[in-house]
């Protein structure tokens, strides 16, 4: 399979393109960045862009049998990288891979599941966090009203502990679900399977590790 992995040298994404690796895919790796990742990769190969520039995009994508979005931000005031992505992306993948699959990072507490969070996840993405939570309502709101094969990714609060192998996904939201930690590792894990399983086309699977 041909995976492009955007926001591909740290977090969920460094993760993402060493197990993508690990099970023989071939990975474009997008970020401004990108020539800082492994050496000596034959099955890798590296774009130096922007997840916002369309130019890039397209040249990252026009092989892409699936596409991981692991983008992220340390702007917590007034940031639209989410909604500017997705308005690049989508025409990109309307015009150069229809067909393939998106699976994007969103968030636990984005959308309509910001009502089952728990009393501290709310706190916390009211106090620090509201900007970067309301932008990615609206990267949600763009790809449900496009004609892709999307999947928005919910995860819990992100954590840089060891892989466990067990984490669970909700595919749709139920009250007192408890939604808490979730790996980088294990989160990519998932990613990767999914692209090839694609269980969770056009909906917004939550996933949490397994108590």
């Amino acid at each position: 399979m041909n995976i492009t992995i955007i926001g591909a040298t740290s977090g969920v994404g460094l993760s993402c393109v060493k197990k993508a690796l690990a099970k023989g895919h071939k990975v474009t790796a997008l970020s401004p960045r990108a020539q800082q990742l492994l050496q000596d990769e034959p099955m890798l190969t590296k774009i130096n862009g922007s997840a916002t520039s369309l130019a890039d995009l397209k040249e990252a994508i026009k092989n892409a049998d699936a596409i991981l979005v692991c983008i992220n931000t340390k702007k917590k005031k007034g940031t639209t990288l989410f909604s500017e992505m997705a308005n690049v992306v989508i025409p990109a993948m309307e015009e150069i891979c229809p067909d393939a699959v998106i699976l994007v990072i969103s968030g636990f507490g984005v959308g309509n599941s910001r009502p089952y969070l728990g009393f501290f996840m709310k706190l916390i993405i009211n106090l620090l966090l509201k900007d970067q939570y309301d932008d990615k309502a609206v990267m949600e709101s763009l790809f449900a009203r496009s004609k892709l094969k999307w999947e928005m990714v919910r995860p819990g609060i992100l954590s840089d502990a060891s892989p466990t192998g067990k984490y669970q996904i909700f595919p749709s939201l139920f009250k007192k679900m408890k939604i808490g930690k979730i790996t980088k590792d294990d989160l990519a894990d998932f990613m990767i399977k999914e692209a090839g399983e694609k269980k969770f086309l056009l909906k917004t699977p939550a996933i949490t590790q397994s108590i």
